[in-house]
């Protein structure tokens, strides 16, 4: 059987966003699903900048110390590469492939990008893929599906999977033996939650071992500032007189001016992604703690504005602070990422002010989101992570009731900067 053609390309951007308005029926439903567990999948192909990737950690890299070559490639073609070539799985490891990065990096992006890119039928014919949220049900969803050699598995977020806190290796071999028949498997993970696993026996970089596999493995890396700039101009283009005249989009350039002043922190889509708020913000000496705390505290603003004029007694900035606090908390120490409709029912019990969340806009540029069931959730799991430490560092955590709540890398690091401030 001849290889299969490309499964995924950046010439196919341009068109991806257009075809996702047209979809309808089963795949109109499969869209609404990948929304409601990852994020707008149509924001995200409006605006998306194909990320590079490397075969070694970029944290590793220390430029005034000592000057490593890092061998940088475009994501997709890497990914497309892994993805063609027709050979019988072997159950050794070669067809599964772990994709590593930092908080707020675009893993999730790149794997919706994939079935973004298989859902509106830019792949060869005969190929299934699906994307999944690595949870409790995995196991029994993989083994439930169908068809599994010519199915692309994408599971995301191994550090934010309940059954993997302390059990990292074996969780991962238990997924590695579960998925070994399916053509391509690709899992993503935050780099500092993955194992120190042993390196390839043969000194291959981009390989590791993990209970008997050898996989293929990458980092995604940093934004470059030629990725940078090519962001800003997807949220600012030029206006129609501003082309004709050959003139800059006035709203890039102070965008652009802010983003110098966030300094390294410019290079990660999903801050990128908030520019707007960062923008409104301002220049100033940014770093992760304060930077999350301008995009939440413009958030809230906004909720603040349009509560007044729906409540007649409308709660204040300070309060929503409290609520988003107590919900941030209440998920950590369970380990969760959905605050679902029976428990925001209980919590309001104790907490009326929660009830305000039911007033939200859940759209746009909203740090919360809503599903289709009435959960909800925080867009990305650093601004849960967030909240938590915020709540620590100002004396307000005990307004959820308190208890042990599970400790990530991240907010070690958002502590290490509010300490600092």
């Amino acid at each position: 059987m001849p290889e299969p053609a490309s499964f995924i390309s950046v010439a196919h951007l341009k068109r991806l966003f257009k075809l996702l308005t047209r979809l309808r029926d089963a795949r109109r439903a499969e869209l609404a699903r990948i929304g409601d567990l990852f994020g707008d999948p149509r924001e995200l192909a409006r605006f998306y900048v194909e990320s590079k990737c490397q075969h070694h950690n970029p944290a590793d890299r220390h430029e005034d110390l000592e000057p490593i070559a890092q061998v940088r490639a475009p994501a997709f073609e890497v990914i497309n590469d892994f993805l063609r070539g027709e050979f019988t799985p072997l159950g050794d490891g070669r067809t599964q492939m772990f994709v590593l990065s930092d908080a707020g990096m675009g893993k999730t992006s790149h794997l919706m990008m994939i079935r973004l890119m298989h859902l509106t039928a830019f792949w060869p014919r005969g190929y299934d893929c699906l994307l999944l949220k690595l949870g409790e049900d995995t196991l029994d969803r993989v083994a439930a599906h169908q068809d599994k050699a010519r199915t692309v598995l994408l599971l995301d977020a191994l550090d934010e999977d309940p059954l993997a806190w302390g059990a990292i290796e074996p969780r991962l071999v238990a997924l590695l033996d579960a998925t070994r028949r399916f053509r391509r498997v690709i899992i993503s993970c935050r780099t500092q939650f993955f194992p120190e696993t042993g390196s390839d026996a043969f000194g291959r970089p981009g390989q590791v071992e993990v209970g008997g596999y050898t996989c293929p493995m990458m980092f995604l890396s940093l934004f470059d500032e030629a990725q940078v700039d090519a962001y800003l101009r997807k949220r600012f283009p030029e206006r129609w007189h501003e082309r004709l005249l050959a003139r800059d989009n006035p709203q890039r350039l102070r965008a652009a001016r802010v983003v110098g002043s966030m300094q390294s922190l410019r290079f990660g889509p999903l801050l990128l992604a908030h520019i707007r708020d960062v923008v409104a913000a301002g220049e100033r000496d940014w770093n992760a703690y304060s930077l999350y705390q301008a995009l939440v505290d413009r958030w809230l603003d906004r909720e603040e504005r349009k509560l007044r004029r729906q409540l007649d007694q409308p709660p204040s900035k300070e309060i929503l602070w409290k609520v988003c606090t107590a919900v941030a908390i209440y998920l950590q120490a369970r380990g969760e990422r959905l605050l679902q409709r029976e428990a925001l029912d209980r919590l309001t019990a104790g907490f009326p002010h929660l009830a305000s969340l039911e007033h939200f806009d859940v759209g746009g540029r909203s740090l919360l989101n809503r599903n289709a069931a009435g959960a909800f959730r925080f867009s990305h799991y650093s601004i849960q992570e967030f909240l938590v430490v915020h709540a620590l560092a100002t004396g307000t955590a005990g307004v959820a009731g308190g208890g042990p709540v599970r400790v990530t890398a991240q907010m070690l690091e958002f502590l290490a900067c509010a300490d600092r401030m």
